[in-house]
């Protein structure tokens, strides 16, 4: 009897007889027991061959050369003989492959998404190989790709075999989308486009039907959504660019499909603009022109209706607005353009312009003090600088309709300070006990106090290191600590100096001040800094340095017709 079986009925013949046979190769090797396969189950992809091996055995796992029938092969697989396959060269030394081999070799091949099997049989033997085919991708899932815009719907509908999650997520190539809504049986998500939005949709969570208990996957369509327009511009959404001022109100209008936030802001390139009002519906909004406003207008946080969950945009006017001129002086009604020493003025503002609370006038580029402003900041209360002379102007102030633009402009006025003192004497500075509380300016502001003698030398001017021939005393409290700057001036040409006592009129030499001159031309202005000063109570006292002080009898020994102390807090 031959040494090779050649399918099953010759096997079946075979075991019949193989006792009366005297076949060696049978006597040796024992009769088969089972079919093995290797492996037995298998994973993969859709499109992709897995090679399975294939013998037939017996107890001691030797294979016997046969062929093997297959049978009930599943919806999800193409199984295909490998004709070719040789695994030994013992069988004579032909480079033909023999179809009666020791082990053959087949191959799977995923035809379709699923879980699915097949039986190799040999010799009234039989075993089945088991195959999950699993998806490469979600095929042409997408129900559109082309004609769309942002804010459309397209749907992504899973292959049969697959579901999405209700944690599967969605994105493209390009550009933002967000999901509208998911069917109920979790096998469809409809999505909502953004602008720019493209290319294929991945989406993640993806469950296999006929394998809930694997890992989820995160598969991509293979059809593509063609790129939607990109949101960067709303047309001629301006409602007026030519003949306009400083203070007209033009109108942005979002075109259909498009909304502002209540939030959202506009720029120009040049100048500034005040947002006037929001329409309730946020299709519009009112913008207050600003001086040296030009260029088209970008909006921030503009949305898509039909897309509120892709995100808000950055959009600008195809249109723009021609140069609005500049704000090159401000109109100034001043009530005395030639004050004496120590009296204050009112400066009005027109042309809407409005003082702020760190508002500076100068007269001449020398600063003075602004003691108040009324109620609708168009008028301010000031006090000059003795020497002060020429244009009025401003620091810090602005256009009514648009505080939030701090301009610095000349006024249209020249004031001159006269020589001589128009001011009063304070009757309480001859003592620390008696003396009269200043009111320090608030930050970013200047005060000016204006007096005249007599100078005394009651405590602590009697007895402070400078104390002099007489000081004068002024009470200022600080709730916080404070930085702030003095300039002292006076009349003549005798020697002042301006010091800073503690609250029990501590030695002036101790608190430091300003008193860095001497007598003549030369002696003054006098100015200095106090940094971080703690709060507490403190005084100013003005001190005078005459005859008593050593200097020679002379005329500039004589006390002084007046005086001017300048706080700035910084």
């Amino acid at each position: 009897m031959k040494g090779l079986i050649r399918g099953a009925a010759g096997l079946a013949v075979l075991l019949a007889t193989s006792s009366c046979a005297n076949d060696a190769t049978i006597d040796l090797m024992g009769p088969p027991t089972r079919i093995t396969a290797s492996p037995l189950s298998a994973f993969i992809s859709a499109g992709d061959s897995v090679a399975i091996l294939v013998r037939l055995v017996n107890d001691r796992d030797q294979a016997i050369p046969t062929e093997f029938t297959v049978a009930s092969v599943g919806p999800a697989l193409i199984v295909s003989y490998d004709a070719d396959y040789r695994p030994d060269y013992t069988q004579g030394d032909t480079l033909i492959a023999p179809k009666v081999k020791t082990q053959q070799r087949y191959f799977a091949k995923g035809a379709a998404n699923g879980k699915s099997s097949f039986t190799l049989s040999s010799g009234g033997f039989s075993t089945t190989v088991t195959v999950v085919v699993q998806p490469k991708n979600l095929g042409l899932a997408l129900n559109k790709t082309t004609g769309l815009t942002y804010g459309d719907t397209v749907t992504i509908t899973a292959p049969a075999g697959l579901k999405f999650t209700p944690t599967s997520a969605v994105t493209f190539t390009t550009g933002p989308s967000s999901i509208a809504s998911r069917s109920a049986d979790s096998t469809s998500i409809k999505v909502v486009l953004g602008p720019g939005t493209g290319g294929v949709a991945t989406v993640t969570d993806v469950l296999l039907d006929f394998a809930p208990t694997l890992a989820v996957r995160t598969l991509a369509t293979t059809n593509a959504v063609a790129t939607t327009p990109t949101l960067t511009s709303i047309g001629a959404a301006l409602s007026a660019t030519t003949g306009l001022s400083a203070g007209s109100v033009v109108t942005i209008t979002a075109p259909a499909g498009l909304v502002f936030s209540q939030t959202s802001a506009v720029s120009f390139p040049t100048g500034a603009i005040a947002i006037g009002s929001r329409s309730a519906d946020s299709t519009s909004i009112n913008v207050v022109i600003g001086p040296g406003t030009s260029g088209p207008a970008t909006i921030t946080k503009v949305g898509i209706v039909k897309a509120p969950n892709v995100g808000t945009f950055t959009v600008t006017t195809t249109n723009s607005i021609v140069l609005v001129p500049a704000v090159t002086v401000a109109p100034s009604t001043v009530s005395n353009l030639t004050p004496a020493i120590g009296v204050p003025i009112t400066v009005t503002l027109g042309g809407s312009l409005r003082f702020l609370g760190t508002s500076k006038v100068f007269i001449g580029g020398r600063e003075a003090g602004l003691q108040s402003v009324s109620a609708d900041s168009s008028t301010a209360t000031v006090m000059p600088m003795m020497g002060s002379s020429g244009t009025i102007s401003y620091t810090n102030i602005a256009l009514s309709f648009l505080a939030s633009v701090a301009l610095a402009v000349p006024g249209d006025k020249s004031i001159t300070v006269g020589a001589t003192y128009g001011g009063g004497s304070d009757a309480n500075a001859g003592t620390i006990a008696t003396a009269s509380t200043i009111v320090l300016p608030p930050v970013g502001r200047s005060f000016i106090f204006s007096d005249a003698g007599p100078f005394t030398t009651s405590a602590p001017c009697a007895t402070g290191p400078g104390s002099g021939d007489g000081c004068r005393m002024y009470k200022f409290v600080l709730t916080g600590a404070a930085t702030y700057d003095l300039e002292f001036r006076w009349q003549g040409g005798s020697d002042l100096g301006l010091y800073r006592l503690d609250s029990t009129g501590g030695s002036a030499s101790s608190q430091g001040g300003c008193d860095n001159g001497g007598q003549g031309a030369g002696g003054q202005p006098e100015l200095c800094t106090v940094t971080a000063l703690p709060a507490g109570t403190y005084f100013f006292a003005v001190a005078f340095y005459g005859t008593a002080s050593g200097y020679p009898a002379s005329a500039n020994t004589v006390p002084p017709a007046f005086y001017q102390f300048r706080v700035s807090r910084r």
